[in-house]
């Protein structure tokens, strides 16, 4: 029996203890029934450390073999976004150039036809030469439109069949009413600084000046 009561009080006293070193009264009944009978200094395991304050977390650092797969990812993700952004500039750039051709209607004339035709010849300069569109046919409106442009680009927007009838048109108009042609140019490129700039160009259409 009184070694029954020796195990309780010295589990009694251990919980005291346990209290005692985490701020409870130090005049415990407990402690002061059993403190002949047991050691009543707290074991060094539930000694408090001061202000209880808990181990600082410290992050787990990523393996050099991990760092290295995500630099390596980083730079492939990084490679293709690239790849991407130029395919989509060139996709664009070419629709843009194709959005950028002059209409189909010069592609369809029939450039012997109309050379055939003094008269035709005659109302399509007359369209060009003057203010209004009363003189213009749908060829010669559409030609006029876009002609101050061909005189400053060169014909930059004219397809390959464009430029061949286009440039063929004022060839003829050049060989056969010289004084035509110089009225159309001394209009469309008062300065002169386009005849200059592509005399070469236009030479090869038998344009002169």
């Amino acid at each position: 029996m009184a070694l029954a009561a020796q195990h309780l009080c010295t589990a009694a006293v251990s919980v005291s203890q346990f209290a005692v070193a985490y701020g409870a009264p130090s005049q415990s009944l407990t402690l002061v029934a059993c403190r002949d009978s047991v050691d009543v200094n707290p074991p060094a395991r539930y000694a408090a450390t001061p202000g209880h304050a808990r181990p600082a977390y410290k992050p787990r650092q990523p393996s050099l073999r991990h760092s290295r797969q995500q630099v390596a990812h980083s730079t492939d993700t990084t490679s293709m976004n690239r790849h991407v952004a130029l395919l989509l500039c060139a996709s664009l750039a070419l629709v843009a150039a194709a959005e950028e051709k002059y209409p189909a209607t010069f592609d369809s004339l029939d450039l012997k036809a109309l050379l055939s035709d003094e008269t035709r010849v005659q109302d399509a300069v007359r369209c060009l030469l003057e203010e209004g569109d009363s003189a213009c046919r749908p060829a010669g409106k559409a030609l006029k439109d876009v002609l101050p442009e061909i005189v400053r680009t060169d014909c930059a927007k004219c397809t390959e069949t464009q430029h061949k009838k286009i440039g063929g048109f004022f060839g003829e108009i050049s060989r056969r009413h010289p004084d035509l042609m110089k009225k159309l140019l001394d209009k469309y490129d008062p300065s002169g600084e386009y005849r200059k700039k592509y005399a070469k160009s236009w030479a090869e259409h038998s344009i002169h000046h």
